[in-house]
């Protein structure tokens, strides 16, 4: 009983010394923070906050950079709270002096800018956003795209900045892309042009620095949950953290949503939607979109992404977010042990959906479901394993799974769904090594052939169905030369579109009682892999007979997981 009434006394001391602090971006300044008389900065807000307390923020726009300066403690974190409508904006404001400069072409113009927007210390290359009320533009880099026509410009390509300007890119010229700009280091200013030929002066013009717009660096179990931030290098920065926190909130027009950087460790994004809010469409495979993909890739060097994880303890948990409209969905790149990747909603990216790209050290991927994604999802040159990835649905992508670069290490890809014209591709793999420890088991594949690329195809393949969803000879010819390379399969092939999957065009990929995926499946309990007892049935594919099609970006009130500041413990 003394313990009892010690557990609910030490609870009602916690609850009475966390505090609300209150910001709002109309208030005077000589606020105290009180709901009468609040802060003006949201930094004058972290700075008073403790193990605890809730900075809350009113609807407005805050032009602001802040960091969290010092610690939450489990279960009583900082937390930076606020509703949709209250909006962090990193873009910088100051005078825009617009002239035309017919040496880039009839629509080009160009102003300075602040010596913010292209620091000497921003890695790969690093520059500023310029953002259009239309979106996000695509911007080129100005020592690829040279001023005139040289061998001095970059050897993969021949472009040069006045004709990009003047006619756009590729076939589609300036109808896709719509706008290009272009930071000169020297002059100090930016060049921006619209193939519509608009007057940019007249634009509002939005510009934002390379500097992230939250930065937890340094401490621990701090909580970034529900606003809006927009025009952001990177909209959330953690380094150095354990525990920290970013769900419910909306990232729009950001190099890089979250960062989960050097140091971070078992952090948290969740039930984010996240957004880079382009001038064009990231849909892979619509007219134009290759030449939005070399604006950003060969002339820019851009790798935006939505969740990039580089270099960290690792454990984190990334689950239930809506990431759209984007050059990538979630990356991460180094060692990276122990992530759990899940039931995320990944639609319109321009590069990868899905890209492990480290150690992958007992990674999990699963339950996620992309769409509409150059590929799915990129095995690139793993490094250590093993990784696994089950569960995920691939639908209606350019490429779903590629192995890109040959390696030793282990991955197990089991009973996923995909649709994409080649079942697997193999991406700069040698004939040998290829990847001798990738399996391939228990997936429903649904293609034109069975791979494409270099033919290195000596992963394990067994259990898998594979279903010909066109009438092509590439389906038999492809079969027949793997075979000939020594590819060894107990999968099954079905020259026929009948795979049973209930209704790919509404989004339900389970399985019908009379699908050829029915108990097709290979046994897998030699492997001990996780997630392995949803699929008991021995159904291929991602959603076994009789059980429903996973949601994706459920709600909060829909998931059990622990409350922000509470993991680790």
């Amino acid at each position: 009983m003394k313990k009892n009434l010690l557990f609910v006394s030490t609870l009602m001391s916690l609850a009475l010394s966390a505090q609300t602090i209150y910001v709002a971006s109309d208030a005077k300044d000589g606020g105290d923070g009180s709901k009468a008389n609040p802060f003006a900065k949201i930094q004058q807000g972290l700075d008073k906050a403790m193990p605890g307390d809730t900075v809350e923020l009113a609807p407005g726009v805050y032009y602001e950079r802040v960091k969290f300066p010092r610690s939450g403690e489990y279960k009583k974190p900082i937390r930076l709270n606020g509703p949709r409508t209250a909006i962090i904006d990193g873009a910088v404001k100051f005078e825009q002096k617009w002239k035309k400069i017919p040496a880039y072409g009839p629509n080009a113009w160009h102003t300075k800018v602040p010596a913010i927007f292209f620091p000497s210390t921003v890695r790969n290359p690093g520059c500023g956003l310029v953002i259009a009320k239309d979106g996000l533009i695509i911007q080129l880099f100005e020592k690829r795209v040279k001023d005139t026509k040289s061998k001095k410009n970059d050897k993969r390509t021949t472009w040069y900045a006045p004709a990009l300007m003047t006619k756009g890119i590729g076939k589609s010229g300036m109808k896709f892309i719509k706008a290009l700009a272009m930071y000169r280091k020297k002059q100090s200013d930016v060049v921006v042009a619209f193939g519509d030929g608009r007057d940019v002066s007249k634009e509002n013009m939005e510009f934002a620095p390379p500097i992230p717009s939250i930065t937890i660096n340094g401490v621990d179990r701090c909580v970034v949950s529900g606003i809006t931030i927009r025009h952001s290098y990177r909209a959330v920065d953690i380094q150095n953290s354990v525990g920290s926190v970013v769900e419910g909130c909306r990232v729009l027009r950001s190099d890089r949503g979250v960062e989960l950087g050097s140091g971070s460790d078992r952090c948290t994004v969740r039930f984010c939607e996240i957004s880079m809010d382009s001038i064009f469409r990231c849909t892979p495979g619509i007219p134009g979109s290759w030449d939005a993909w070399t604006g950003h890739k060969r002339g820019g060097y851009w790798d935006r992404i939505a969740i990039n994880i580089s270099n960290s303890k690792g454990g984190h948990q990334v689950h239930d977010n809506y990431l759209h409209n984007h050059w990538g969905g979630v990356q991460d790149t180094g060692d990276n042990p122990n992530l759990n990747v899940h039931h995320n909603r990944i639609d319109e990216i321009e590069d990868d959906g899905l890209e492990p790209n480290g150690s992958e050290k007992n990674c999990q991927w699963h339950h996620n479901y992309v769409t509409r994604s150059r590929c799915g999802f990129r095995i690139k040159g793993i490094q250590a394993g093993p990784m696994y990835a089950y569960g995920n649905v691939f639908f209606n992508s350019k490429e779903d799974f590629r192995n890109f670069r040959e390696t030793k290490a282990v991955a197990f890809i089991y009973h996923n769904t995909s649709n994409a014209a080649n079942a697997v591709n193999n991406n700069k793999v040698k004939t040998a090594p290829g990847v001798p420890n990738y399996h391939y088991l228990n997936n429903i594949f649904v293609c034109d052939k069975l791979y494409g690329g270099t033919n290195a195809l000596n992963w394990t393949d067994s259990g898998n169905t594979y279903f010909c969803r066109t009438k092509s000879d590439l389906w038999q010819q492809t079969i027949d030369k793997a075979k000939s390379f020594g590819f060894k399969s107990t999968s099954k092939f079905f020259d026929h579109a009948n795979h049973g999957v209930k209704d790919f065009a509404k989004g339900d990929f389970s399985i019908a009682e009379n699908s050829p995926a029915r108990n097709a499946g290979a046994d897998l309990s030699k492997y001990n892999l996780p997630g392995i007892e949803e699929f008991s049935s021995r159904d291929a594919g991602a959603v076994p007979y009789g059980k429903p099609m996973f949601e994706t970006f459920r709600s909060k009130s829909a998931v059990k997981c622990p409350p922000a500041g509470s993991f680790p413990k």
